[in-house]
């Protein structure tokens, strides 16, 4: 059931929450939790991950089918079609925030940002990304090789530190091992993304960006190539990694609630 897909909380002024890859509207629960006293949050299951199923054309998958998920989803809540939506995105969530800002300009109120890894706006040659390349690249021989475990770690090692997987119980790793076929589907998306940070400089909102001080040069170069050539653009730097929504929700949200307009 579509309804399975999102939960809508509170009243008020629209907010979307967008999810990083392998992992789930669930991930935003405390941001919600405060929230909800003062605006509708819709917080979305991307393609592939929670209650939503995986793309039905895997070949051809792009950021533009997450587009037309969220679509169906905001127009199954009524609220949430007749008034701008300001739009909280992390990882994957935050290169998908910026594709689907960029085709409804005039639907978008602010747009917040943690790390959108839009590595598609890093141009060669650049460190950042050669590297995330050679994470992917990695990735799909392991699960070439049928590997997912191999492939899972590597992900996950790559984001959150090396020995992060193998720290986690036997069905923690296994749930994540079934979600790495999205996740090779998600960076097919991204490299394939046609946008340029040209595309993104005309963007009429405002636009908050952090950054984690401990992440990797992949993220950091594309957060700091959008802080250096969008306008509206009010950037931070905090003290953690790539996954500080979830690793560090106290320092990430206290600025996404301070920017939030009601």
């Amino acid at each position: 059931m579509l309804t399975e897909r999102y939960s809508v909380s509170g009243t008020g002024h629209p907010v979307l929450l967008l999810h990083s890859s392998m992992s789930s509207k669930s991930q935003w629960k405390d941001l919600v939790k405060t929230l909800a006293r003062t605006h509708q949050v819709i917080a979305v299951d991307l393609l592939g991950y929670g209650a939503s199923p995986l793309p039905e054309n895997k070949v051809g998958y792009s950021l533009s089918d997450e587009a037309r998920h969220i679509d169906l989803i905001l127009s199954d809540i009524n609220s949430a079609t007749d008034q701008q939506i300001e739009i909280i995105g992390h990882s994957f969530g935050g290169a998908t925030a910026l594709h689907w800002a960029h085709a409804n300009q005039d639907r978008v109120k602010a747009l917040h940002l943690f790390e959108p890894v839009a590595f598609h706006l890093l141009d060669p040659p650049c460190a950042g990304r050669e590297q995330i390349d050679g994470v992917i690249n990695t990735l799909i021989d392991m699960l070439a090789q049928n590997d997912p475990q191999n492939a899972t770690r590597t992900f996950i090692d790559y984001w959150s530190g090396p020995g992060t997987f193998l720290s986690f119980p036997p069905h923690i790793q296994q749930a994540m091992v079934g979600q790495i076929e999205k996740v090779a589907l998600d960076f097919q998306a991204l490299s394939n993304e046609p946008r340029k940070v040209e595309d993104y400089q005309k963007f009429p909102f405002p636009i908050t960006l952090i950054m984690g001080s401990q992440s990797p040069v992949s993220s950091q170069a594309v957060a700091c190539k959008l802080r250096d050539h969008l306008p509206h653009i009010d950037f931070h730097q905090i003290d953690c990694g790539h996954m500080g929504p979830i690793t560090h929700p106290h320092l990430v949200n206290e600025i996404f609630l301070s920017k939030l307009k009601v």
